[in-house]
């Protein structure tokens, strides 16, 4: 089972490539929340996803063991029908115990993904951090539109790097905030109650046919 079924490539960049990824995290991120982790991931309408992630050896660890074929932050049913999910939420079951395992001994835990879409594209900010107190996951939510900024800051600062990296790839610049909602996100809602029946809708789907696709993961230095 390949929950990026029907991306033709997975490619993730780190400071390897792109030194300003690891730099903005580092200034910019690191901490605030104590977030331990912010990964970008941008979807193109032609289903390629570019990953941007300043932790360079959890993303060359999951990516060795394939892990990223059954990982539940780029499911397209979480993506495409939620705002914002967590990792544990999604539908995939396979191999989630060695997900988790992999992802707490970098120190990632609570992680939890909000979804920005711009134009054709989907972007994706996935945070996580060193505490295991699930009380994160709520902090992180509560804190959607801080976050939202902070992604949308990193997006724009890295774009151009990852345009150089890829011929031909040409990626949209976010010119105006949108908040998600026009108000704080209560702990409790309706949106909240109307996001966990969506979640149910898409753990009871049943998922297509596989597909396999090709991931780059390029670590030479630049």
């Amino acid at each position: 089972m390949i929950i990026t079924n029907g991306m033709n490539s997975v490619d993730v960049f780190t400071e390897y490539q792109i030194p300003l990824i690891k730099q903005i995290y580092n200034n910019e991120i690191k901490d605030f929340l104590e977030i331990s982790h912010f990964s970008v991931i941008i979807i193109s309408p032609d289903k390629n996803a570019y990953i941007a992630s300043p932790s360079k050896e959890f993303s060359a660890n999951f990516s060795e063991h394939g892990l990223h074929k059954y990982d539940n932050t780029m499911c397209p049913l979480m993506y495409e029908n939620l705002d914002f999910y967590t990792w544990a939420e999604g539908y995939i079951k396979v191999r989630q115990k060695e997900i988790r395992e992999v992802k707490r001994m970098h120190g990632l835990n609570n992680g939890t993904v909000f979804v920005r879409r711009i134009g054709d594209y989907t972007l994706l900010y996935c945070v996580a951090t060193k505490k295991e107190d699930p009380i994160m996951k709520t902090l992180f939510i509560n804190n959607a539109n801080k976050i939202l900024k902070l992604g949308d800051y990193y997006y724009n600062e890295i774009i151009h790097e990852i345009e150089n990296n890829r011929e031909n790839l040409i990626l949209p610049k976010i010119e105006i905030f949108k908040p998600f909602l026009d108000r704080d996100i209560p702990c409790l809602s309706s949106y909240e109650l109307k996001r966990k029946e969506d979640i149910l809708k898409i753990k009871n789907h049943s998922p297509s046919k596989e597909k396999n696709i090709k991931l780059i993961v390029d670590n030479s230095s630049v």
